[in-house]
This record gives structure tokens, sequence and C-alpha cells, in this order.
């Protein structure tokens, strides 16, 4: 009798502990905030968070996806032809949590000051387009033009150029590693 006590506590114990467990355990709710913006040239970066470039000729969108609890944290704001990504807590990063989608038409210039992501799908249509990092983050660009890179002291930049397979590695009044 004893000992079949305690084989249905320990049961009773193991469910109620892997109940608590996977209540803890839930998935974030993903959700999706949609904003329509004015014309702009330039993009700026102020957020650690994960950033997508995609070409749209028609429409003027940004959209903040990703954990419900954190997308109000992000915002997107265009002035005087700038659109700027900013996030209500600054050190905080939302990499891997949030990601902010623009549609671009022809950027002139991206500057990226935070730990950020940034990764166009397609090639933007931007004959000439000026990146400036002024903080760690990944780059991953495609333009149909030219893409020209100003980074703080001792940055390291690797390119590669996919019309010659060869990569370059330009470093920025450092050593390169």
């Amino acid at each position: 009798m004893k000992k079949n006590l305690l084989i249905v506590a320990a049961l009773l114990i193991s469910v109620f502990t892997a109940a608590v467990a996977h209540a803890n355990t839930t998935e974030p709710r993903v959700a999706k905030s949609e904003k329509t913006t004015s014309p702009f040239y330039k993009i700026v970066v102020n957020a650690n968070v994960d950033v997508v470039l995609v070409q749209e000729n028609a429409e003027r969108k940004a959209w903040i996806e990703g954990d419900e609890a954190l997308i109000g944290d992000l915002g997107v704001a265009v002035k005087n032809g700038v659109l700027t990504v900013t996030a209500r807590k600054p050190f905080m990063s939302y990499r891997g949590k949030v990601q902010v989608t623009i549609a671009v038409q022809e950027i002139e210039s991206l500057e990226i000051n935070a730990n950020a992501g940034i990764a166009s799908i397609e090639p933007l249509n931007s004959p000439n387009l000026a990146v400036k990092v002024n903080g760690f983050c990944d780059l991953h660009l495609k333009s149909t033009g030219k893409i020209v890179m100003e980074a703080e002291d001792g940055y390291l930049i690797k390119y590669e150029n996919k019309s010659t397979n060869k990569s370059n590695v330009v470093v920025i009044n450092g050593t390169e590693n």
C-alpha cells in the first residue's frame, strides 16, 4: 500500500512539474504593425534589431513584426526625408525577436548606429548607396548600383562581388584579422 502511494505521488509530482514547465515555455504571441510612410531618401537605424529592405516601387510602408510584447518598443518615423528606426529601450537587443521590414523605392544613404542586422532580399534600385556604419552590424545588401562603405576607425569590412566571385577586405584605420 505504501509503495503504491509513493508511485501515485511520484506520478502526480512529475505531471505537475511537466505542466508548470510547459506553461513557462510557451511561444510568444506574434503580432504585426503596419505603417504607411512618406517619401524618404535615407534610412537611419538606431535600434538593435533585424531590418529587411524590400524593393517596392508602388507602396511606401514599413512593418514591425515579432513578439507581441516587444513590437510596441520599436518605432519607424519619417522626418525631412529620413526614415529612422528607434527603440524605446536602446540597449536591449530585439534581434531574432522582432523584424522591421521597409519598402524602399530609391535610397541614397543608410546609416547604422546600433548592433543591427540589415539585409535586402532583392537588389535595391539605387545608383549610388552610401552606407555608414557606427556600430557592430551584419550587412547583406544587394544593389543594382554602387555601394560605398564608410565605418568608424578599426572596423573590418568584408565584401563580395558576385559578378567576379572575388572577396575583398577593407580595413578602416586598423589591422586586418
